[in-house]
Parts: C-alpha cells; structure tokens; sequence
C-alpha cells in the first residue's frame, strides 16, 4: 500500500490523504516524474511511477482546486 499525503503550509495545498493498494507485490521503486505534453489530459500535471518485481505501474496525479483558490 502506498499512502500520499499533502502537507498545506508546505505545498499550498488542502490538507489530504489518499492511498493506492492495487498492487498485490511490494513496491520495490517510486518514481515522480512530468509527462510529455500532448501524451495525457491537461489535468494529469505528474506521473507516480510504481515498480514492483513483476510488474511497472503508472498513475496520473492530479490536483483539484478548493474554494479559496488552494
């Protein structure tokens, strides 16, 4: 399982926690990296990269905006 979590009065962000337990191995490697423009929507601003012993997954990170502008 891996478990992502904002830190508002270090990225500007509403305080949040999400978690990812679609893997049925142990990550073995984490990896945050830009995608190539045209390649994903507009929305998707980063890519986590998720590498276990058998297989290599890709997620696109995205944030949302709240009422005051974070």
């Amino acid at each position: 399982m891996l478990i992502l979590w904002c830190l508002a009065k270090v990225f500007a962000c509403r305080p949040d926690v999400a978690y990812f337990d679609g893997l049925g191995e142990t990550i073995i490697s984490v990896g945050l990296v830009k995608p190539k423009p045209g390649v994903f929507h507009n929305f998707v601003k980063y890519l986590l990269v998720l590498t276990t012993t058998l297989e290599i997954v890709i997620l696109g990170v995205t944030f949302s905006a709240t009422k005051d502008g974070m």
